[in-house]
């Protein structure tokens, strides 16, 4: 559902329009709300809402006692809040998610599949570099599935 990379630039409001093409998979899902939420990874995660709520459940069916059910409850679901698309086809990223993402301008956006990585430029281009650095690694691990 959500593929590619593509760069856009938050306004001064913390508005920023979302791909053309991430639009559209959201309009055929009948979407209108992402709900946006922090990483494991310094940039933010967003959910089409009802990719969320299956996140959600899968968290809640875990044991509540567990410490680290908790923590991720905190870390995903504490930080996580509903971004409605506007008529524009932009979201408001609320402040305390931009400061968690050192997303001040340039955006890049990252389809994952179900959600979408939404990354500051700067600090996207140093997760890059990672990425390369590991990637005959990885991709042995990807051939285990033989995709």
């Amino acid at each position: 559902m959500f593929r590619g990379r593509y760069e856009h630039a938050i306004d001064a409001k913390g508005r920023v329009s979302l791909p053309a093409r991430y639009r559209d998979a959201l309009a055929g899902l009948q979407e209108d709300v992402l709900v946006a939420t922090t990483s494991d990874e310094p940039c933010l995660r967003a959910y089409p809402l009802r990719a969320w709520r299956d996140f959600e459940e899968k968290l809640a069916s875990k044991p509540q006692m567990n410490p680290a059910v908790r923590r991720l409850m905190r870390h995903y679901v504490g930080n996580a809040q509903e971004c409605t698309i506007d008529g524009m086809g932009r979201v408001l990223v609320p402040p305390s998610l931009r400061e968690y993402a050192g997303i001040e301008r340039d955006v890049v956006f990252l389809g994952q599949v179900n959600f979408v990585e939404v990354w500051s430029r700067e600090r996207w281009e140093k997760a890059q570099s990672n990425v390369l650095e590991h990637l005959t690694e990885d991709l042995r691990v990807l051939a285990e599935f033989e995709v």
